[in-house]
Order: structure tokens, then sequence, then C-alpha cells
């Protein structure tokens, strides 16, 4: 059920066109220096890209039926440049690329290569010159990606996924974050299913924490949480059906979970206190 209303919300903004044979797409800049390249070839295509302020970037490239993206990079900040650069690449049918940006100097990447998947990038960091990264790469089919990155900055997050019906969630709050997740197989889960939290399966609060994330086979499920700084949290599945969980609450810790196999069950907490 989760999944469908992500799908519909995702393509709410965009249902307009889908009666149409045509493609369409949209450019709107206001401010200054600003680029942004659309390319787009077959049909019921829909790609927007959105620019205040100065120094933006955005390229969207659409080859299938059915595709939508939307780029928004919206600075607060008046101090040029806002050095916002993000791509958007969508290879199949009926796939979702959402990119909203709030702040300056970040870079956002999300290719599709498949039917019916759907990427959400959201930066809204603190401050001018957050300088965040999020990147997310699908190949297959029904796959879901979502990235949020807020306050300080200089956040990193790439999920990649390449199988069918993957999903992965991470939501970075605090300064030099980084989280990697890498899905090879069918019906993976980092933050879905039980947990029923778009924003829990990595979830980083603090500074300069990692996290990894491998899940290789079918049906797995993880969950890292981190609530702190300096903290590495690292979960390795190869099998079917495995869960790991890690929760991180304070400074310094250092947790790994590898499960090789079928049906494990494995839970590190861990705390200053």
């Amino acid at each position: 059920m989760k999944k469908n209303l992500f799908f519909a919300a995702a393509f709410m903004l965009f249902a307009g066109a889908a009666y149409a044979q045509g493609n369409t797409g949209t450019a709107t800049q206001t401010g200054n220096d600003n680029d942004a390249l659309i390319t787009q070839v077959g049909k019921n295509n829909t790609a927007s890209t959105t620019q205040v302020r100065n120094g933006n970037t955005a390229m969207q490239n659409q080859d299938g039926v059915n595709n939508a993206a939307r780029i928004n990079q919206n600075s607060s900040y008046d101090t040029p440049p806002n050095t916002n650069d993000h791509t958007q690449i969508q290879v199949g049918n009926n796939n979702s690329a959402v990119a909203d940006v709030y702040n300056s100097d970040n870079y956002g990447f999300q290719e599709q290569d498949g039917n019916n998947n759907a990427s959400q990038i959201l930066q809204a960091g603190l401050g001018n010159n957050t300088k965040s990264i999020a990147t997310t790469y699908q190949e297959g089919n029904n796959n879901i990606a979502f990235i949020e990155q807020r306050g300080g900055g200089r956040n990193t997050a790439a999920i990649d996924q390449i199988g069918n019906s993957n999903e992965a969630y991470v939501k970075q709050d605090g300064n030099r974050n980084d989280a990697d997740v890498d899905q090879d197989g069918n019906g993976n889960n980092l933050g879905s299913g039980k947990w029923s939290a778009a924003d829990l399966g990595v979830r980083q609060t603090g500074s300069d924490n990692y996290a990894k994330v491998d899940q290789f086979g079918n049906d797995n499920n993880a969950l890292v949480s981190q609530d702190g700084n300096f903290n590495d949290g690292i979960v390795i599945q190869s099998g079917n059906m495995n869960e790991g969980i890690i929760s991180q609450t304070g400074a310094s810790h250092l947790s790994t979970i590898t499960q090789n196999g079928n049906h494990n069950t494995a839970t590190v907490t861990q705390s200053n206190n």
C-alpha cells in the first residue's frame, strides 16, 4: 500500500499530461547565469526545470513513454553564485524523478533504466554553500529511492539499485554524514515494510557519521539509525530474508553486521550511557 501511495504522489504533478501523445518540457528561470537542458525522445514524457537565483545547472534526458521528471532549484540566498547542479536521466517507461533543492552548491544525479521506478531527492540544508551530494541509480523495475538531506551541509548519500521492487530511504540531518546503499536483487528493503516510515532506512542525526548497507539477494531488510557523532554502522547481507538492525546513540561507536545465508536476524544497540 505504501509503495502505491509513493508512486501516486510522485506522478500527481504530471497527471495532466498523461493523455497527450507528445512530450512536454518546461524551463522557468529567474536570476542570472542559469543553464537548463531538456531532451525528450518518445511520447507522453513530462519534464520541468525551475531555477531561482543564479548560476544553477540542470539537465533532463528522457527516452521512453510516460516518464515524469522535475528539478526545482530554489535558493533562499542572494549571494551569487548558487551553483546547484542536478541531472536526471530516464530510459524506459513510467519512471518518476524529482529533485527539490532549497539552498546552494548542491549536487544531485538520478538515473533510471527500466520501468516504474521512482526516485526523489530533497536537499534543504541550513545556510549558504551547503555542498551536499545525493545520487540514485536504478536499473530494473518498480524500485524506490528516497534521499533527504538537511542540517548544516556537506552530507553525501548514494543509493544504487539493480533488480526489481527494491526500496531504500536515507535521511541526513547534520554535517558531513555519509550513507552508501547498494541493493542487488529483488524485494530488498531499507526502511520500509514493517517499519512503515520513509525516513528510517538510514537515518543520521549529528555529524561525521558513516553508514553502509549492502544487500545481495532477495527480500532482505535493514535499518541503520545514528544519533550523535563519529559513528560507523555497516550491514552486509548476502542471501534471502535476512534482517539487520543497527541503532547508535552518542559518539564513536562501531558496528558491523554480516549475514551470509537465509532467514538470519541480528540487532546491535549502542549508546554511551
